[in-house]
């Protein structure tokens, strides 16, 4: 083969290879888009809805504190929780002597903090934004089943994280939403498993969020939608 011949070889396997990549880069645009949209039509519909949420802090497998809301969304979008019912842990710590509960009550304030912190960085990501899953579409790994298809956002909010969407294509719904974060360099989890009221609308019924390093779980259940009245 002569050196031209190499060389049109050369640009033909080039060229191919950059249509290759740009077919399967506008497959991915079009896959998150449709994703993006979806998601933005629905929380649309859970803002209509009125619902209990269920919030549970674990320290060590142990059960803290249990607080029950009702949330309905404001003429603004908004998200408004009113506090129903709050369960705190039995104390086990009245024993104790003056300084041994002073210790004590600066634990549960670094946890409280820590738990504040925590519960602010879920809400970073979750809902999540069209605009964050579009910008993460050049690095996004795409995956697919029979019936099922993932999709994997590096970077998504920040160095490092990655978000993973799950979804049932035959029924056109995310399944379950999975998060891997940090807090203080701590590697911080969130998992969210969604459901389906009668009218379609997608809901997420089970939240869990995790720092194994501090040994805290969130769980978030929510239930009994009904719909807001106009």
């Amino acid at each position: 083969m002569t050196p031209a011949s190499l060389q049109r070889t050369a640009i033909l396997i080039i060229a191919v290879a950059v249509i290759g990549l740009t077919q399967q880069l506008r497959a991915q645009e079009n896959a998150a888009s449709a994703i993006a949209s979806r998601m933005a039509e629905n929380s649309e519909k859970l803002r209509t809805y009125t619902f209990k949420q269920t919030a549970q802090v674990y320290f060590k497998g142990e059960l803290k504190k249990t607080m029950v809301s009702q949330v309905h969304f404001d003429s603004e979008g908004k998200r408004v929780a009113v506090p129903l019912q709050v369960t705190p842990a039995e104390d086990t710590e009245q024993r104790r002597g003056r300084i041994g509960r002073r210790i004590v009550e600066q634990k549960k304030e670094e946890m409280k903090d820590y738990i504040e912190r925590l519960t602010g960085l879920m809400g970073q990501y979750l809902p999540p934004t069209s605009d964050r899953i579009k910008a993460a579409v050049p690095r996004a790994q795409f995956t697919q089943g029979t019936g099922t298809a993932e999709a994997t956002l590096p970077d998504y909010l920040k160095a490092g994280d990655s978000m993973t969407i799950s979804l049932d294509t035959a029924a056109k719904r995310i399944t379950q939403l999975r998060v891997k974060s940090s807090l203080d360099s701590d590697p911080v989890s969130i998992v969210v498993n969604f459901s389906r009221l009668p009218d379609g609308t997608n809901y997420p019924a089970a939240t869990t969020v995790k720092s194994e390093a501090k040994e805290i779980e969130l769980r978030i259940s929510t239930s009994d939608y009904q719909p807001q009245p106009r």
